[in-house]
């Protein structure tokens, strides 16, 4: 639970107790029981608001959300529309005050004649308070976004990033903002500074389309925002920069910077039409694509296969030294799985195994069924798209007690880009399921990163597969790290891959099972 809690005045923002900053929080407990139906706010001793109080700032921040950059974390709904945010106050504090502004002019002015901006604001520090739910301005209430209350979640660690961009474009290090006033115009405006800021105008407009923004509130923002850069641009290059957003996307990062990731995803060989595909690239890059292909081979970080015309090997060039003879043979990391797999291939501590599985093939209920049966290890369950209530029917069609069920610890809500802050390096982890990323190819470094975490656990990670298709939508970077790999798909079970053999001398590659799913849980062959 979040605090220390103050009184608020009702149907205002402004602190009953007018000594609230030196209040102890036993006594601002004892007050707010005082508090009489009045409204509610939170010390920020330890927490940072982001608060985007304006139609523009509220997209950017949505668009930061949907694409991931934002971890889920305490928020709500103000008495103005607006969604503010909850985060930990970081340590050392990289401000100079615990008012940070960014803003951008409207075009607007009011009954002064002064010009009218729009902001973003960031909160924090003893001598700041926020007002929180349940309260209500004007007989608009305040409400707790579902499942971000702060039952239900707690603050999430100030991302880096957001620091960063009020850092480069604050308005001013402090606010004094007058009540019922905007600031005056000539403090300062949002800046994009050359070089770049073509991109960076761009960048916007993309983002506001990823996060569904309808075009022509895309246009007003990108063309007001066009409007308040130093210097500004056009109406014409802004409508431009919307218009090349909501074409086929271009490459936003560049090419090379695309593929040197990709490879940083791939072991070993690899096919230069593999790259093709997974990257997209089309027959105008090529050329642009032999080039950077080349430099990397001249740089030593990828290499020709000799008599195999488009086939490279990854280069290593840090690795680790090893010693077979002097470690102890490892035992396996014993598992009971669906189809009896495990009489086919097994597992050593620290590996990866892959269920990628078409939609509605079973691939949730495969998981649940491998949670249940290995009791013997603790197993933590990441669910992505099931709330507790969901989940709870669906572990009753199992007819088991839920003691059953008391050996795993359910987790969910979790960000897809960095689960592998929160895999538990010697547990069971079951992922259900790793969410791939907007650019795809991504998928298989976060996968290794997963595998990177692990000490003496494993990961089984549920991936999404397009019908018929032999791999996750990921691509073949999706096998890399795994030791089992099974795709579901039309009620039939494959192994694509088990890379160590249960029965000497009997590769189980190509293994397949017809299976039926009875009551969602159920695989009957």
């Amino acid at each position: 639970m979040i605090g220390p809690l103050i009184p608020i005045i009702k149907n205002s923002k402004k602190p009953y107790l007018g000594e609230w900053t030196t209040l102890s929080e036993s006594q601002l407990s004892e007050a707010m029981g005082k508090n009489n139906g009045g409204n509610v706010g939170l010390r920020l001793d330890r927490y940072v608001t982001l608060d985007p109080d304006a139609l523009c700032y509220e997209s950017l921040v949505n668009s930061w959300e949907k694409t991931g950059k934002l971890p889920p974390t305490v928020a709500w709904k103000t008495a103005r529309g607006y969604t503010k945010r909850l985060y930990l106050r970081p340590d050392p504090w990289p401000f100079d005050s615990g008012q940070i502004i960014v803003k951008q002019a409207t075009g607007k002015k009011d009954e002064k004649g002064r010009d009218i901006f729009d902001e973003m604001e960031l909160r924090s520090g003893s001598g700041h308070q926020d007002v929180i739910p349940p309260s209500e301005i004007d007989g608009v209430a305040y409400r707790w976004l579902k499942d971000q209350d702060p039952e239900a979640i707690e603050p999430a660690p100030l991302p880096e990033f957001v620091i960063k961009f009020f850092q480069e474009n604050q308005a001013r290090g402090e606010s004094t903002r007058p009540k019922g006033e905007r600031q005056e115009a000539g403090t300062a405006t949002l800046t994009f500074n050359e070089p770049g800021r073509d991109v960076s105008l761009y960048t916007i407009a993309l983002a506001l389309r990823k996060s569904g923004m309808p075009r022509p509130d895309v246009e007003m923002v990108v063309c007001q925002l066009a409007a308040s850069c130093n210097p500004p641009f056009s109406e014409k290059t802004a409508l431009a920069k919307v218009q090349s957003a909501f074409n086929q996307t271009p490459r936003e990062r560049g090419l090379s910077s695309d593929i040197r990731e990709w490879i940083e995803g791939i072991e070993g060989q690899f096919a230069i039409s593999d790259l093709d595909r997974e990257l997209n690239i089309k027959q105008s890059e090529t050329d642009n694509r032999r080039k950077i292909v080349q430099r990397l081979a001249e740089a030593g970080i990828i290499a020709r296969i000799p008599n195999r015309p488009g086939i490279y090997t990854k280069v290593d060039s840090a690795c680790d030294d090893l010693d077979p003879f002097s470690t102890e043979k490892q035992s396996e990391y014993k598992l009971i799985w669906p189809f009896r797999l495990h009489e086919l291939c097994y597992l050593y501590p620290k590996s990866i195994a892959i269920v990628a599985g078409a939609k509605d093939a079973g691939k949730t209920a495969f998981l649940l069924n491998l949670a249940l049966a290995n009791s013997q290890h603790g197993v933590f369950f990441f669910n992505s798209e099931m709330s507790a209530a969901e989940l709870r029917d669906r572990l009753d069609k199992f007819e088991y007690p839920p003691e059953a069920w008391q050996h795993v610890n359910w987790k969910g809500n979790f960000a897809p880009e960095a689960v592998e802050n929160i895999v538990v390096p010697d547990a069971l982890n079951i992922i259900d399921y790793l969410e791939e990323p907007e650019e795809i190819y991504r998928l298989g470094n976060q996968i290794g990163r997963i595998w990177r975490k692990l000490t003496t656990g494993v990961a089984i990670i549920g991936l999404q597969k397009n019908p018929g298709a032999d791999v996750a939508r990921g691509g073949y970077a999706t096998m890399q790290k795994a030791r089992i790999y099974l795709n579901l798909d039309g009620g039939t079970a494959e192994l694509k891959s088990g890379k160590l053999w249960r029965i000497p001398g009997k590769n189980p590659k190509g293994m397949k099972w017809q299976y039926k799913l009875v009551q969602g849980c159920n695989f009957v062959t």
